[in-house]
C-alpha cells in the first residue's frame, strides 16, 4: 500500500513537471511580438565611428507591453537590433533610443561610459527612431 502511495505520488510529480513545462514552452512564443529587421550605425558629429556602445530601444507610450530591442556597435559603430533571437530585429512602432558605452580605461579600474550620461537616459536622450515593418535601414545615430 505504501509503495502504491509513493508510486501515484512520483507520476503525479512527473505528470505536473511535464505540464508545466508544456506551458512555459507553449507560452513563451505566442506571446512575442512579431519582429523586422533592423541595423544602423552610430556615429559623433564629426563622422568618427562610435564602437563598442550598447542601443537600447524603449516604446514610446502606448506601448508599454514592448520588449526591449537591443544592439551592440563594432569597430565601425554599425549595429543589428536583437529583440529575442539574435539580429532578429525589433517590434514596429515609435522609440526612444539609449545609448551608453562602457570602456574600462584602465584594467584595475571600473569600466566608465565615455558619452555624455544624458545619452544613457530614456527622458533625456532626445533620440527617436521609427521601425517599420519590413527591413528597416536606420539613418545614421549622431552623438556627442
Amino acid at each position: 500500500m505504501r509503495r502504491q502511495r509513493m508510486l501515484h505520488r512520483a507520476w503525479g510529480v512527473i505528470g505536473l513537471s511535464c505540464c508545466c513545462v508544456m506551458t512555459v514552452g507553449c507560452g513563451s512564443r505566442e506571446s512575442r511580438v512579431p519582429t523586422f529587421a533592423a541595423a544602423g550605425q552610430v556615429v559623433t558629429t564629426e563622422g568618427v565611428p562610435v564602437p563598442h556602445a550598447l542601443i537600447v530601444l524603449h516604446a514610446i507610450e502606448g506601448q508599454a507591453e514592448s520588449p526591449r530591442p537591443r544592439g551592440t556597435t563594432d569597430a565601425e559603430g554599425r549595429f543589428q537590433l536583437t529583440t529575442y533571437d539574435t539580429h532578429d530585429g525589433a517590434p514596429a512602432g515609435e522609440f526612444v533610443v539609449t545609448i551608453e558605452q562602457w570602456i574600462r580605461d584602465n584594467p584595475n579600474q571600473p569600466a566608465k561610459n565615455h558619452l555624455p550620461e544624458n545619452l544613457a537616459k530614456r527622458d533625456a536622450s532626445g533620440i527617436r527612431l521609427s521601425i517599420a515593418k519590413g527591413a528597416n535601414v536606420l539613418e545614421p545615430i549622431l552623438v556627442r
